[in-house]
């Protein structure tokens, strides 16, 4: 299983650079900074870990598109917690920012993607319970998006707890 999602995030990761070629290539300046921390995720995830985080926070005070804010902030939430537990609390600060983001900017299937990151946040600091009560979050908001993939993939983990 670990092969498969390396190679997912390997994947990933040429599909980013490729995108962020299109977007220089096209001019449009104002989604670099999301395809950039994308970028950046893909790459820890796959085990790069020649990552500049300050780069990182400053494309996060740099994005001009409202939408993406929440997008971003997930994602550095994951790059984040990806490498130990040692920096959960700053993850979940970024993770806590993103559903800020998502719920003033409406975008429902992203925040029920940051609660679900939220509840394995939770989980990993031992918080079993906050984090069932944030996964149920996060299901119900897939259910009322229709995203039935997400809802079963989700209420395994949930009936796993």
């Amino acid at each position: 299983m670990f092969i498969q999602s390396l190679q997912a995030y390997q994947k990933a990761e040429k599909y980013h650079k490729k995108q962020l070629s299109s977007i220089e290539r096209l001019g449009l300046k104002l989604y670099m900074d999301s395809s950039r921390v994308s970028l950046a995720r893909a790459k820890i995830m796959s085990d790069d870990s020649d990552i500049d985080f300050e780069s990182l926070i400053g494309w996060v005070n740099h994005n001009k598109v409202q939408l993406y804010d929440g997008i971003i902030r997930r994602n550095l939430s994951e790059i984040i917690a990806s490498k130990d537990d040692q920096n959960l609390a700053e993850a979940e600060n970024w993770i806590q920012q993103a559903i800020e983001a998502d719920k003033r900017n409406g975008t429902q299937w992203h925040l029920g993607r940051d609660y679900a990151h939220y509840a394995e946040l939770l989980k990993r600091k031992g918080d079993r319970a906050k984090a069932k009560e944030t996964l149920g979050r996060a299901i119900e908001i897939f259910e009322a998006c229709g995203a039935d993939g997400w809802v079963a993939k989700y209420q395994k983990e949930l009936d796993a707890l």
